[in-house]
């Protein structure tokens, strides 16, 4: 073989090699980011047993950390083949280990207060003396109407707190506040609302450990709805449980051994979309990575 054809081979394998490389570590992935809507986000790849060529990608632990935005699958669809389920970009809260609590929607890590350097979206009521064009008058703002109230003279919208500080300086808006749910409202729709004992919601949650691989949990049939997913569908057990006692595969018990780690997760549109207070924890082989570009 001529030199001239021994480097172009090998000018061929290194490509290739690249192209691997570049492919298995790194992805468009479509999904929604509020409120930009559904855009296609650049991820870095984590190491997960449902994609293939792990050994070029580094570990969720090595790679994600609060305040990161990731591409997920829905963890509410029981199915491991990432092709039927669809993605989702959520920002990531709590890491495996992590307290997380949530009081009038402050969220706080380890007790210490979240001071996010991005938007976040909350539901607030404007208010004004006289009937509004509430679209109009507030058009220079970031925000999306929910609905009027009071013949016109308030509505809901979402928007960010600084985007609420700023028009509370219009001469016709005489008052903006954050609407939250009370405190001890046990919310229908939180993942552990069923099998629980605690009366948490959107806005208040907690304080609630983010499962972690190894860590043993102890439950009973008060706080067994925290775990009850992570249990019988994202670590394929038979879980039976009713006022008197909880069984898992058949034997009762009164605690369990998390095989892998979790994080907990929200959308930053705090009042209309599903996060972990919807699905629950988010197990690491439902996470395809770290969003680095959107």
């Amino acid at each position: 073989m001529s030199k001239k054809w021994t480097i172009l081979i090998v000018s061929l394998v290194i490509i290739v090699l690249f192209g691997i490389i570049i492919f298995s570590s790194f992805g468009y992935y479509k999904a929604e980011v509020y409120p930009l809507g559904e855009k296609r986000l650049l991820v870095r790849k984590i190491k997960n047993n449902n994609l293939l060529l792990n050994f070029l990608k580094p570990d969720a632990q090595s790679l994600i950390t609060n305040g990161d935005l990731i591409i997920h699958k829905n963890p509410m669809v029981f199915d491991t083949k990432f092709s039927h389920k669809e993605n989702y970009c959520s920002r990531v809260i709590g890491l495996p280990g992590d307290v997380i609590t949530i009081k009038e929607s402050q969220v706080f890590v380890n007790d210490v207060a979240v001071n996010a350097d991005y938007d976040i979206y909350f539901l607030f009521r404007v208010s004004s003396d006289e009937s509004q064009n509430f679209e109009k008058l507030l058009e220079p703002f970031n925000f999306e109407m929910i609905e009027l109230l009071n013949n016109g003279k308030a509505a809901n919208i979402i928007t960010t707190t600084a985007e609420a500080e700023k028009m509370q300086e219009i001469e016709q808006i005489v008052n903006i506040r954050k609407i939250t749910k009370e405190t001890d409202y046990n919310d229908p729709e939180m993942f552990c609302s069923k099998g629980n004992y605690f009366l948490w919601n959107k806005d208040n949650l907690g304080p609630l450990m983010v499962p972690q691989s190894e860590v043993t949990v102890f439950f009973n049939t008060r706080n067994i709805g925290i775990y009850k997913y992570l249990i019988q569908w994202h670590e394929d057990n038979q879980l039976e449980y009713d006022i008197n006692k909880v069984s898992v595969n058949g034997q009762e018990t009164d605690s369990y051994t998390i095989q892998q780690d979790y994080y907990f997760v929200l959308n930053d549109n705090r009042y209309s979309r599903d996060d972990s207070r919807i699905w629950g924890f988010i197990p690491e082989d439902q996470i395809v990575g770290k969003v680095i570009k959107k």
